[in-house]
């Protein structure tokens, strides 16, 4: 927001009434401004009278159409989730987290914000962030460590079906081919030349006291823009860098945005899988957002037809014609027009950008509609984005049946509740570090295995759905298996809304157990092989993912018994598994002979 009051451009980002949207998330950086107090105000903080002029911006344009689903802040971030009224019954579960990645991985002037939800049987979770400034190869490292710590501070469990990730990533565009895994290597010579070994282990991030600090004593006056602050050049660097800001202008004119996301930082760090695996980044097709002159905007040409018989004609003349979208034309037939609209301290930069991740058997039910700049924002150096979105929300246990009679011979497989598989072969390597150099470092792992939704897994006899753990072992074999069993036998249901979690740990006899990383396996793709090969075991070699990088592979295999005896009674039944749970739980709660088993979850 450019530490500005919002204006009726704010609208251009929130629309009018909510236009045709259910949700609308909104995450904001420099979101706080100078306010002149009246004498009642006196005892009202800047901050809160921010806060109060943001929520009051907001409800003009959305009126009371929507609710507040929630309210997230730390220093100038914001985060707003608004759902309209008619989703007030479907939205449940709503929960905040914020991490902080400023000075010392304390001040509030970097880190992330999450809001997460339920909309209807869906999990998703919307994650704001504002990263490191500047240029360079050391910076976009530190960019990609600070979306490691958000994502280590505010995604404490794998069950999201889907994540947006969003904000000022300040990813800039770059023609330095040095990148962040060329300085691991200088470093490394460096340390091989002095003849000090230094030990690169991974340690996991985890939020602390302090990353939880309040930012009600910061002064927000004093935090100053790292981007404004200018960094001295030798006139060689500054001849090399008017040959690439003209570069980029002359991209920007020919609005060649497939050359400009060549040089995007952020592209080049997902395609190498330093940062956000699993993530897909949304492609501009606009000019960068950054470092742009403030109050001024460029106009979309497709905007300056007017409605009027002549203006009518001449959009239908170049319907078919190859035009630009925004008017960026030459002046004086040397310097661009472009320039005008950048600050020539930074090279321009897609630095405001979303993306989002979703588990496999929900990719195709969260969809990109559009992907656009707010030109008409003009408070900021930044241009804002919106994305628009179309999610199909899933039904959970509501749409996976108790016992399914078209599944009782499926594909010369007998299906029933009491079919057993097992989880054998196990095995893991190139596993992170994460105990201390202390003590040995290395890691001490161990597997478990569990399920989305939970209720669908159910343990043999010995209870456990995990192995042992292997001490100091980077590589392990684990000689154990896993055996388990399913709620139901609905296959079609288990394929649309289920999931395997393989999770590896590092077992602590101190502290707490360490997650190392996570694989996911959709239901589908296993009950799918088992139809193509007639019930073979179904093989699995992935990657385990933890804060969005790959801590290591996992693989094994998925063994499923051939015969099965079905249960008695059962298969008559036409219900859905949520209402057979709820069914037991209610049954258990009224048996007396039950009273001791624990807690009952709804």
């Amino acid at each position: 927001m450019g530490n500005a009051p919002p204006e009726r451009s704010f609208e251009q980002m929130v629309p009018i009434r909510g236009g045709e949207y259910d949700v609308i998330a909104l995450g904001l950086q420099e979101a706080t401004w100078s306010v002149k107090k009246t004498k009642e105000e006196s005892e009202t903080s800047a901050e809160a009278q921010c806060v109060r002029q943001l929520l009051a911006a907001v409800k003009d344009i959305l009126d009371d159409d929507f609710f507040m689903v929630a309210h997230n802040k730390r220093g100038q971030m914001q985060q707003l989730v608004y759902g309209r009224q008619s989703m007030k019954s479907r939205i449940s579960k709503v929960e905040k987290i914020a991490e902080n990645t400023g000075f010392f991985h304390v001040f509030p002037n970097k880190g992330g914000l999450r809001v997460s939800m339920m909309v209807d049987s869906t999990n998703i979770a919307f994650i704001s962030c504002h990263l490191t400034a500047h240029e360079g190869a050391d910076k976009c490292s530190m960019r990609n460590s600070s979306v490691e710590e958000i994502l280590g501070g505010v995604m404490t469990t794998n069950d999201m079906h889907h994540i947006l990730f969003m904000g000022d990533m300040n990813y800039r565009c770059t023609f330095d081919k040095k990148t962040p895994a060329d300085l691991v290597i200088e470093k490394q010579r460096r340390a091989s030349d002095t003849g000090k070994v230094e030990v690169a282990a991974k340690a996991p991030t985890k939020s602390g006291p302090a990353s939880n600090a309040s930012a009600s004593d910061v002064d927000l006056d004093s935090i100053v823009d790292e981007d404004d602050i200018e960094e001295p050049m030798p006139q060689a660097d500054k001849m090399k860098r008017e040959m690439e800001m003209q570069q980029i202008y002359g991209m920007i004119t020919e609005e060649n945005w497939d050359a400009l996301i060549d040089l995007d930082e952020l592209t080049r760090e997902l395609k190498d899988e330093r940062v956000l695996v699993g993530y897909t980044a949304y492609k501009p097709e606009f000019p960068p957002t950054f470092k742009r002159i403030r109050c001024k905007a460029i106009s979309r040409l497709n905007e300056r037809i007017e409605e009027t018989p002549l203006g009518n004609a001449a959009e239908k003349a170049t319907a078919n014609a190859p035009t630009k979208t925004f008017d960026l034309d030459m002046e004086g037939g040397e310097e661009s027009l472009t320039s005008s609209f950048y600050d020539k301290k930074r090279l321009p930069s897609y630095t405001d950008r979303i993306l989002s991740t979703s588990l496999p058997a929900f990719k195709g039910k969260l969809t990109c509609d559009s992907f656009t700049s707010c030109e008409d924002v003009i408070t900021s150096d930044h241009k804002p984005v919106i994305g628009k979105f179309t999610l199909q929300t899933t039904r959970g246990l509501h749409d996976i049946m108790a016992y399914s009679l078209s599944n009782t011979n499926h594909f010369e497989l007998h299906y029933t509740t009491n079919t057993q598989f097992r989880l054998k072969n196990l095995s893991a390597r190139n596993l992170s570090e994460m105990d201390s150099q202390l003590f040995g470092g290395g890691s001490d792992p161990y597997l478990v295995l569990s399920a989305d939704p939970a209720d669908i897994l159910i343990p043999s006899s010995n209870g456990k759905l995990k192995t042992k753990a292997i001490t100091h072992d980077l590589n392990p074999k684990w000689t154990d298996n896993i055996d388990f069993r399913l709620a139901t036998n609905d296959i079609a249901g288990l394929s649309r809304n289920a999931h395997f979690f393989l999770t590896v740990w590092d077992y602590d006899v101190t502290n707490e157990d360490d997650l190392i990383g996570t694989a996911v396996i959709p239901l589908g793709d296993v009950f799918q092989h088992y139809a193509d090969t007639c019930g073979k075991d179904y093989h699995f070699s992935m990657n385990l993912i933890q804060h969005g990088l790959i801590q290591g592979q996992v693989e094994g295999d998925i063994e499923v018994s051939s015969s099965s005896r079905e249960v008695v009674g059962r298969k008559h039944k036409n219900i859905t598994l949520y209402e057979d749970l709820a069914n037991k739980r209610e049954n258990a709660a009224m048996d007396p002979n039950s009273a001791g088993c624990g807690c009952i979850v709804s």
